[in-house]
């Protein structure tokens, strides 16, 4: 609600009733000058009344764009493009210019690249659909109902037009995180068979990079240090092995 916004941001909500995007606009300006309310947070708010009137189609991938997959791709080829692009989620095609069958998740593909025999289809999933006119805020509502980072975007002929993930919505509510991706997690080789590594290193990324996609099998864990609170259970010490 309004309400709660403004508490958030640290205003004091109206006595006796909600208020007005406009006025919400105006009081966080006034907190902004008067140092209550920080730039940042201004920012935001503005952003979260803008997502408001935005269409899925102005956030999604465009179908053109995508790194898509389709069954006739063999281990080899799949592990490539996985490699090379590492996406958290693929679109697979009956063929190159095919019908959509579902989506593979980047998990999964891993795991199944390890694995025998090669069977792409076995690991589909059917993905969550979104008309391309859908309010972006419907399209968040529907991932938070389904527990799906992500949705496939059709036209009114119920054709593939684009991919929208969470973090497009995430982007357009905090500005490009791109610059905070991957760059500002460290991975050093020690040269005596050990790494040194962030905790938060995303495990997809970590696991691929040195040929271990194995270890993540059934485990729902993100992030190095998730894994190894998984396998430990319990908060590593120094000197764990």
């Amino acid at each position: 609600s309004s309400n709660a916004l403004l508490r958030v941001l640290g205003i004091r909500p109206r006595p006796g009733g909600g208020v007005t995007e406009e006025e919400i606009r105006a009081m966080v300006h006034e907190g902004a000058k008067g140092g209550a309310v920080q730039p940042i947070e201004q920012d935001i708010v503005e952003r979260v009344f803008t997502l408001g009137d935005r269409r899925v189609s102005s956030l999604m991938t465009h179908r053109t764009e995508l790194v898509m997959l389709d069954l006739g791709m063999d281990r080899d080829r799949v592990r490539k493009v996985v490699h090379e692009t590492l996406f958290t989620v693929y679109p697979v095609m009956s063929s190159p210019n095919g019908d959509l069958l579902g989506v593979a998740r980047l998990k999964d593909l891993m795991v199944h690249l390890d694995g025998a025999p090669w069977d792409l289809a076995s690991i589909l999933k059917e993905p969550q659909y979104l008309h391309e006119q859908a309010p972006a805020y419907r399209a968040l509502e529907l991932l938070k109902e389904s527990g799906m980072h992500h949705a496939v975007i059709v036209d009114e002929h119920g054709d593939t037009v684009g991919l929208l993930t969470l973090s497009d919505i995430l982007q357009a509510l905090v500005g490009d995180a791109s610059d905070f991706e991957r760059e500002e997690f460290v991975l050093v080789d020690r040269g005596d068979g050990t790494w040194l590594v962030d905790g938060q290193y995303p495990l997809p990324d970590l696991l691929v990079r040195l040929g271990r996609s194995q270890l993540v099998r059934d485990v729902e864990v993100d992030t190095l240090g998730g894994l190894l609170l998984y396998q430990l259970g319990r908060i590593p010490a120094v000197g764990d092995r």
